[in-house]
């Protein structure tokens, strides 16, 4: 009878076939777990190698007048991740998210996020990204400086950057740039016509390029000399065209606007607290002002 059953419902299959089908299974399932281990295994390796990356957690926060302010350049994206995980789950400060290399998110997570945002999937398209992304915010910074020129003169300019610690080699070669700009202009028949410049478009670039180097760097795409490099960069251009943090503020939200028509209350509502709340990093890193006084 149990036999009679037992085909009923396997399908008319021997005992052997039987047999021969339940070690199939064990097989598979044997398969599997082995691959679930060593997938565990390799993650915990390359999550290991993340953090011995400038995202490590162990990793100081910058102090520089400096390079808080270039990392502060992309706060509107950091401040997101911030809220979004609970306290007890995150592994980095503050200080570390906003003006460093650090992240809320899991190092898997921003390895997805940068494939689907960014198309970068490794460090060579990483740094392909941010060496054509910081070209083209230089030369359009030095657009709009050479129709608003540089705020309170190329010599305040130059003094201010270098007193809060920007590299001398980055200011000269944004300088070189603008001039050889003007030079291009005088050159033309028309001296006198204005290049039109994206500005909105310009500090949305800012930020999100200024982001983009945090999350390469957390993720080990880049490491954190090489990360400064771009911000540096991005930093000089961001000085040279915008007078404060409420400038750049309102200037992003344009761009941010005309590039989203969706999806953006989460940025718009970081601009504000930045600009607004006394504990934020843009108000504990004052904007890189030519002829200011000293951070």
């Amino acid at each position: 009878m149990a036999d009679r059953l037992t085909r009923r419902y396997l399908g008319g299959m021997t005992s052997v076939e039987i047999y021969v089908l339940i070690i199939l299974l064990a097989v598979v399932v044997v398969c599997c777990v082995v691959i679930w281990g060593l997938s565990m295994i390799l993650r915990r390796r390359r999550m290991v190698e993340f953090h011995k990356g400038p995202g490590n957690p162990d990793a100081p926060a910058p102090t520089t007048a400096w390079r808080r302010f270039t990392g502060a350049l992309g706060a509107a994206y950091a401040r997101p991740e911030w809220l979004r995980i609970p306290e007890a789950k995150r592994l980095h400060t503050a200080d570390q998210i906003y003006y460093g290399y650090g992240s809320s998110l899991t190092p898997f997570a921003v390895v997805n996020v940068l494939r689907i945002d960014w198309g970068v999937r490794n460090s060579q398209q990483a740094h392909e990204r941010l060496t054509e992304a910081q070209k083209v915010i230089a030369e359009n910074a030095a657009a709009v400086v050479l129709q608003r020129g540089l705020p309170g003169g190329e010599p305040a300019f130059r003094d201010r950057l270098a007193r809060s610690g920007a590299p001398e080699d980055a200011v000269e070669a944004f300088l070189t740039r603008a001039r050889d700009a003007r030079d291009s202009r005088d050159a033309e028949a028309h001296p006198g016509q204005e290049v039109v410049v994206d500005i909105e478009g310009l500090a949305f670039d800012i930020a999100r390029v200024a982001n983009l180097v945090r999350w390469s760097g957390f993720v080990r795409y880049v490491e954190a000399e090489q990360g400064y490099d771009y911000l540096d960069g991005i930093g000089v251009a961001a000085a040279a065209v915008f007078s404060d943090w409420d400038d750049f503020a309102d200037t992003y939200l344009g761009g941010l606007s005309s590039r989203f028509k969706g999806g953006s209350k989460q940025y718009s509502r970081a601009v504000e607290w930045l600009r607004s709340d006394p504990d934020s990093p843009w108000a504990r890193q004052p904007w890189i002002v030519a002829g200011s006084g000293s951070s």
